[in-house]
């Protein structure tokens, strides 16, 4: 009996010893892929949006949608997914008409403003220009 108990106990020893090694290096991996995606967020803008300023030059309607033609001043960041717009370029966008409408239209036109725009659906064409909806304006 003498000679089994040591065999077991060092069966079990093993054993824990195992769980143990295996348990640390779980939750190392779990909180490199938590700091991982930490840095992500931090390092920028979401998928298919980017970030501008601009000078408003009219703004209009059609279709029942909110657009405006705009004179691109500097590209500050994009996300993945978006096409390249050159500055001192003019674009038409989309405007959200939420944001229109709680905004006065007149501190915005003919005024350089930073704003946030998302990339549309759509546009099945390779070479054609993505969609651009300005969805945040940071300073009227």
């Amino acid at each position: 009996m003498s000679i089994k108990l040591p065999k077991i106990c060092y069966s079990v020893f093993l054993m824990l010893f195992m769980l143990l090694i295996w348990g640390c290096s779980t939750q190392k991996k779990i909180e490199e892929n938590q700091d991982n995606a930490v840095i992500m967020n931090k390092k920028g803008l979401p998928v298919g949006s980017v970030d501008l300023s601009c000078e408003i030059i009219e703004i209009f309607e059609r279709g029942g949608k909110s657009y405006c033609t705009a004179k691109i001043t500097r590209v500050h960041e994009y996300g993945n997914s978006v096409k390249a717009l050159a500055e001192g370029s003019e674009y038409e966008f989309e405007i959200d008409k939420k944001l229109l409408n709680n905004i006065n239209q007149s501190s915005i036109l003919d005024k350089d403003i930073r704003c946030r725009l998302i990339k549309l659906p759509g546009g099945l064409e390779r070479n054609a220009p993505d969609k651009l909806k300005i969805v945040n304006i940071m300073n009227q």
